[in-house]
C-alpha cells in the first residue's frame, strides 16, 4: 500500500463548490492514481459543514459563502470517495489562527480573551494572520470540540484528521497576555524574555538579532521556547487520546513545516511528536522549489527525525503550485521516484489545481508514470501498526505511590516509584513524574533507570550505553570518561 495524497483548498479552487465539481474532482484523482484527500473543513474562523459547535458559540453554522448554503461539501465529497475508495481525512488548515486580517474575525470580536498577544502588548499578526492564544486552555478545549465534532458527526466516512503549520503551532513572538506571563512566573520566578526579530527565510544571508550574542537571554530563550512548545505538544498528546477514544481506528496526521525552521518560528516540536509518538503520519512541507533542494531536504529529514522503525510514519509533503511557481513535471516524477528508494511509501500533495494546469501535465505524468500502478486502498489498521494507539484507547495507567495512593496518569509506560520519583515512557522517549503524577523531568531519554541517592542513570542517544545522570530537578550531568 502506497499513501498517494493531496490537498483539496478553498483558496483558489472551486472543487467544493457543488456536488458535481466534487464529484467530477474525486474522480480525476482515482483515474490518476490518488488514494486519500485531505480536504479543507476549517478556515477564515468557520467551517466548511455545518457545525453545530460554531453555530451555538458564534452563530456561524457553516461558512458564509452562497456555494455552501443548505449543503454539507464534506458529506459530498465522503459519499463521492467512497464510490472509488478514496479515503477522506479532514484538514483543519487554520488551526489556531483566526482570520486572515479583517481584526481577528468573529471569534476574537466574540471572546476577545482568547486573542494572542505580542511583546508590546497588541494582538499577535503574522503575516497578516490573527492569532489566537493557543497556550489557553479555553482556547484549546474550543479547537479540541470542534475535531471531535468531526469525528463524531462524520464517523466512519473519515479515515483520520489532519493538522498542518498552523497546528499545533504558535508563533514564537506570542505568549506575552497576562494570563500566560504569570503562569510562566509562577513556574519559573521570571518573566519570559523578549524575542528576538524574525529572520527572513528568504534572506539567508540577513544577520542574527543582536539578542543571540547574550548568553543569559540565550539560556532563558531556551527555556520559554521549549516550555511553550511543550504545551502545544502535550495538547497534541490530548487531540490523539481523545480522537483514538472515538475510534481507535482513526489516523491522527500532521503536517508541519521543515524542522528545526518549524520549532524555532512556530513552536511546532515535531521531533518531539515523532518520539513521543503523537503521530500516526507525518508531511512535513519539503517545499523546496529546486529538485536537489528537496533531495538534500528529504535525505536531512531521514537521517535527523527518523530511525527505521519510525520511517513507515514519513509521508512527504510536496509543493505542486503556489503563487506563481509550478512545479515540472520531470521534478516531481524524480522527487516521487526519490522517495521510493529511501523507503518512504507515499507523498501528499499542494494542491489539487496543480495537478490540472497546463493540459493536466502532472496528472498525465504520474498516470502514465510513478502512479500506474494502483496504490491499494489505504487501510489505517496496517498503518496503525506502526504507532501507540493501542496503549492509548483506555485513557488512563493506574501507579501504586510510596504513600499507598494510586495515581491515574495518561503515559504509556509507567514504573514503580523509587525515592518519590516514578520513570513515564511515550512513545519512545522516557521522563519522570513524582508522587503527585506531576512530569518534572522532561520526556527526552532513550532510557531512563530508578533514582537512587538522589540522581538515576539516564540514556539520551541511541547507543546502549548510558550518558549521564539526573537528579530530580531534572539537572543533567554526563559521566565521565575512564
Amino acid at each position: 500500500m502506497e499513501i498517494r495524497g493531496v490537498w483539496l483548498t478553498t483558496t483558489d479552487s472551486k472543487v467544493l463548490d457543488s456536488k458535481d465539481n466534487i464529484a467530477e474532482a474525486i474522480k480525476f484523482l482515482a483515474d490518476t492514481g490518488f488514494n486519500v484527500v485531505f480536504p479543507v473543513v476549517w478556515n477564515q474562523g468557520s467551517t466548511n459543514y455545518p457545525s453545530q459547535v460554531m453555530k451555538e458559540k458564534f452563530g456561524i453554522e457553516i461558512k458564509p459563502r452562497q456555494e455552501f448554503k443548505n449543503r454539507d461539501p464534506l458529506q459530498e465529497l465522503i459519499t463521492e470517495a467512497k464510490k472509488f475508495d478514496i479515503a477522506v481525512i479532514p484538514w483543519f488548515e487554520y488551526g489556531f489562527m483566526s482570520s486572515y486580517k479583517g481584526d481577528g474575525g468573529k471569534i476574537i470580536q466574540a471572546k476577545p480573551q482568547w486573542a494572542a498577544y505580542s511583546v508590546d502588548g497588541k494582538p499577535l499578526v503574522v503575516n497578516d494572520y490573527y492569532w489566537l492564544n493557543a497556550l489557553d486552555a479555553e482556547v484549546q478545549e474550543f479547537i479540541l470540540s470542534i475535531f471531535l465534532e468531526v469525528v463524531n458527526k462524520y464517523g466512519d466516512g473519515i479515515a483520520g484528521i489532519q493538522g498542518d503549520d498552523h497546528l499545533p503551532a504558535f508563533p514564537m513572538e506570542g505568549g506575552y497576555d497576562e494570563k500566560t506571563i504569570k503562569r510562566y512566573q509562577d513556574e519559573f520566578g521570571q518573566s519570559p524574555p523578549k524575542p528576538p526579530k524574525r529572520r527572513n527565510p528568504l534572506d539567508p544571508k540577513e544577520p542574527l538579532d543582536p539578542l543571540w550574542q547574550d548568553s543569559e537571554w540565550r539560556q532563558q530563550w531556551r527555556q520559554w521556547v521549549i516550555w511553550r512548545a511543550d504545551i502545544l505538544s502535550h495538547f497534541l498528546h490530548r487531540l490523539y487520546r481523545a480522537v483514538i477514544n472515538v475510534n481507535p481506528d482513526l489516523i491522527i496526521s500532521m503536517s508541519p513545516n521543515n524542522y528545526p525552521w518549524c520549532y524555532e518560528n512556530y513552536l511546532q516540536d515535531s521531533q518531539t511528536w515523532i518520539d513521543w509518538g503523537l503521530v500516526d503520519l507525518i508531511h512535513p512541507q519539503i517545499y523546496d522549489k529546486e529538485l536537489n533542494l528537496y533531495q538534500t531536504g528529504i535525505d536531512k529529514v531521514i537521517s535527523k527525525q527518523f530511525t527505521q522503525q519510525k520511517l513507515p510514519q514519513l509521508i512527504p509533503a510536496i509543493l505542486l503550485k503556489k503563487s506563481t511557481y509550478k512545479i515540472t513535471p520531470e521534478y516531481l516524477e524524480t522527487a516521487i521516484k526519490t522517495n521510493r528508494c529511501l523507503g518512504i511509501q507515499g507523498e501528499v500533495m499542494f494542491f489539487y489545481e496543480g495537478l490540472r494546469e497546463d493540459n493536466y501535465a502532472l496528472a498525465t505524468v504520474l498516470k502514465s508514470g510513478v502512479y500506474s500502478q494502483p496504490a491499494g486502498k489505504l487501510d489505517p489498521k496496517e498503518i496503525k501498526k506502526n504507532t501507540f494507539s493501542h496503549r492509548r484507547i483506555n485513557n488512563y495507567t493506574e501507579i501504586s505511590t510510596s504513600t499507598e495512593n494510586t495515581l491515574k496518569v495518561q503515559f504509556d509506560w509507567v514504573e514503580s516509584f523509587s525515592e518519590g520519583m516514578a520513570a513515564v515512557k511515550m512513545g519512545y522517549k522516557y521522563g519522570y513524574i513524582d508522587t503527585t503524577g506531576k512530569l518534572v523531568v522532561r520526556m527526552e531519554y532513550d532510557k531512563a533507570e530508578p533514582f537512587s541517592e538522589g540522581v538515576a542513570l539516564v540514556k539520551i542517544d541511541e547507543k546502549d550505553v548510558y550518558s549521564g545522570y539526573i537528579d530530580k530537578t531534572g539537572n543533567f550531568m554526563k559521566l565521565l570518561a575512564n
